[in-house]
């Protein structure tokens, strides 16, 4: 599983307020969404939200890890940015 990708369907979701949102936004099933976060918290042993079927919130765990994607997905943005104003 690519972990960037993965990163970034978490943060949609949280930003969208919930994985249909987050699955009209990127334009992916989902179902695909549902199996990347699941396979997302096996791989970091939390539960990231917590479910119900009207509701969808945020763990601590994943409050925290909300805020590090944030970062980190920010943080390569401006890479990305800064990389092609330096263009010769």
């Amino acid at each position: 599983m690519d972990k960037l990708a993965s990163m970034q369907v978490f943060t949609h979701i949280v930003d969208h307020g919930g994985f249909s949102r987050a699955s009209q936004a990127l334009g992916i099933p989902k179902s695909t969404i549902s199996r990347r976060i699941t396979l997302l918290e096996s791989q970091l042993g939390v539960a990231l939200f917590r479910r119900t079927t009207r509701n969808v919130s945020l763990t601590e765990e994943g409050a925290y890890y909300y805020g590090m994607c944030k970062r980190i997905l920010s943080a390569i943005e401006e890479a990305d940015l800064s990389v092609g104003q330096n263009k010769p």
